[in-house]
């Protein structure tokens, strides 16, 4: 798997977290069926195209951390309106 791109990140966590990646990619990939092959190629050519993968690579950071940023963006949500 390539880098993650994460400047200055901790080779162990990089290797913690392309490990957690790899199994967002398996789920993901996995989940693909349908009854018309058009659709189940076209979906395993977007999961296999990227993105949406921000969110599980920031849960996989570490649990509590994504809690509490999403609990800040739903704060600053909240002060907006």
């Amino acid at each position: 798997m390539a880098s993650l791109g994460i400047p200055g990140i901790a080779p162990a966590l990089e290797v913690e977290l392309k490990e957690s990646m790899q199994k967002v990619e398996s789920l993901l990939f996995s989940h693909i069926q349908g009854d018309y092959p058009l659709v189940e190629e076209t979906s395993r050519h977007l999961v296999a195209a990227g993105g949406k993968r921000l969110r599980p690579l920031l849960k996989s950071l570490h649990p509590t951390m994504a809690i509490r940023v999403s609990s800040e963006l739903l704060n600053l949500q909240l002060y907006a309106s």
